[in-house]
């Protein structure tokens, strides 16, 4: 059978009503009409009946085509994820944002995060102070407070100077156009905007609740306070703070705090000409020699007898407790020899492990550093 070429009863093919005809295309209607008339002159000239089948030849019809899909609506920039920071936040911004009508007023104090925590309450007192009698705002300045002359081209109301011990924070007022659509997203599009000055992601809508604190001026204005810490771009990490313990100690200034892992209470990083070691308390169980045979298998010293380990110790006192103390160097042949000096006390119901660990030089040129970190532990 020829392609396109479909064999259908007689009934099928001729139209039975307008619809059916325009249905099929002119060429298909003619050879249709023309079957009709073939069988009518036949079966009148007494001619056998012919089959009620016949051929007939119908167009192939179109493939259809699939509807275009939409456009996908263009994304706008894509704003970069503030760099993830571990360290302690080093600055603060405290914020409060008054709607009035057609403009909004916004007053920010930006510094350091521990000199700001002084600033919060006078903020708080002048903001609630802040009227609008008329189209601009009226305030009433806490004690020492200053207003100054604006910078050029910073676009502010006003520019206020806070003193807080020997430092200067600056507070600043401005004005906005509000965005007379939607005030919620208004308000959150300007929290996130100081959240990125700091370095912070920005809050979505389910957390503008969160984000702020409404309160009521004096003249009955509404302002929501923000409080925000972060790290300005350029700020170096802070200072991690020293570990806190059940005693008494000090530390070179030369070592830096470092991270903790298991069982350890305080730790510390050295370094020095490219080598360097870690300096760690920790408390645990086990016996004295066990302990100290540990340590030879870290540096890779054979295990001795008892009786020779013995001899290895000697002692440090450490107020009223007695520190028992090694200094364990590894094989010189080593390309990267290890060192540890270790004391083990027992104090405060625990034992308690004080141990200097690294590469061997460093840890030699140390030693006297070391003994003065644990001699400076004085244990009731």
């Amino acid at each position: 059978m020829r392609p396109n070429r479909v064999v259908l009863p007689l009934a099928v093919v001729s139209p039975t009503s307008s619809a059916d005809v325009h249905t099929h295309p002119p060429t298909c209607i003619r050879r249709t009409v023309r079957c009709l008339v073939v069988g009518v002159v036949m079966g009148l000239v007494g001619c056998q009946q012919s089959d009620p089948i016949r051929e007939y030849t119908v167009a192939k019809p179109p493939t259809p085509r699939k509807a275009p899909l939409p456009e996908r609506a263009s994304r706008g920039p894509e704003v970069p994820k503030p760099p993830t920071r571990t360290d302690p936040t080093t600055d603060r911004i405290l914020g409060a944002i008054l709607p009035q009508g057609e403009v909004t007023w916004f007053v920010k104090l930006q510094g350091p995060v521990k000199s700001s925590r002084e600033a919060v309450e006078p903020f708080l007192r002048f903001v609630r102070s802040i009227d609008f009698p008329e189209v601009t705002p009226v305030w009433k300045l806490p004690e020492s407070w200053k207003q100054v002359k604006n910078p050029e081209g910073k676009g502010r109301f006003a520019t206020l100077e806070v003193p807080i011990g020997s430092e200067t924070l600056e507070v600043t007022v401005t004005e906005l156009k509000s965005s007379g659509s939607n005030p919620e997203s208004y308000l959150l599009a300007n929290i996130n905007r100081w959240r990125n000055q700091l370095q912070q992601p920005p809050y979505g809508p389910d957390q503008l609740e969160m984000a702020t604190i409404a309160v009521k001026t004096d003249a009955g204005h509404t302002a929501w306070l923000v409080n925000i810490e972060g790290w300005l771009p350029g700020s170096p990490p802070a200072a991690a703070a020293a570990p806190r313990l059940p005693f008494e100690y000090q530390v070179p200034g030369h070592w830096e705090v470092g991270a903790l892992r298991a069982f350890q209470r305080a730790a510390w990083n050295v370094t020095g000409d490219g080598r360097k070691a870690t300096v760690t308390i920790s408390t645990a169980g086990g016996d004295l020699v066990g302990n100290i045979q540990r340590w030879r298998d870290q540096v890779g010293l054979p295990r001795i007898d008892s009786d020779e380990l013995q001899k290895s110790i000697q002692t440090l006192n450490m107020g009223k407790a007695i520190g028992k103390y090694v200094v364990l160097q590894g094989p010189e042949g080593n390309n990267a020899p290890q060192s540890i000096l270790g004391v083990i006390v027992s104090a405060l119901d625990e034992q308690w492990f004080f141990k200097m660990q690294g590469d061997a030089p460093l840890v030699a040129g140390e030693q006297a550093n070391f003994e003065a970190f644990v001699r400076s532990v004085q244990f009731p």
